[in-house]
């Protein structure tokens, strides 16, 4: 008898904690954002999983998946990078980078994806640096993301320029990671 209400008890004990986390709201029933790097947003662009892949040179690349929900295009005209900032952001394949109408880019993510190369970048792998990105439409973007080796799901991520380029070529004034003279629509 005495075994039999001790059964009774640990089942009534299990029972009642495997249910903590049930419920609608619970924890283990929402899904967080896939992958490492940081999200954020405003207006219709989300800017997406950004995180700054860097390997032994001093050149480094952004990697980010950036989406228009809107029914217009919307253009990625600057990026600027902050403690520490590289001598330059080079757009690749122009000084624009075109998001298309409800679609998406991927950044950064292979040689043929639209890159945005920061040369002579010399921060610490595994270290936070503030990242602003400047849209056309949408406006600006700040975020604080993390340099991770490009290893791994980002070996592919290689900057395709590695040698710094005129800033004047690129038709952009940059001093020290901010900008001077772009005009924002919002």
């Amino acid at each position: 008898m005495r075994t039999y209400k001790s059964l009774i008890s640990a089942i009534a004990v299990i029972l009642f904690m495997s249910g903590c986390a049930a419920g609608p709201n619970a924890l283990t029933t929402i899904q967080g954002p896939v992958g490492s790097g940081a999200n954020s947003s405003i207006g219709d662009i989300y800017v997406q999983n950004v995180v700054i892949a860097k390997g032994e040179s001093t050149s480094a690349t952004v990697v980010a998946t950036i989406s228009n929900s809107s029914l217009k295009d919307d253009q990625l005209v600057s990026v600027s990078v902050e403690n520490p900032a590289p001598k330059a952001p080079v757009f690749t394949p122009a000084t624009e980078i075109n998001i298309p109408a409800k679609g998406l880019i991927n950044l950064g993510l292979n040689p043929e994806s639209p890159h945005v190369d920061l040369i002579e970048f010399t921060p610490r792998q595994s270290s936070f640096v503030k990242i602003t990105f400047v849209f056309k439409t949408a406006g600006i973007v700040d975020q604080t993301v993390l340099v991770v080796p490009n290893t791994g799901i980002y070996e592919n991520s290689n900057p395709l320029t590695e040698t710094p380029v005129s800033v004047a070529a690129q038709g952009r004034e940059i001093i020290a990671g901010s900008l001077e003279g772009i005009t924002i629509t919002v």
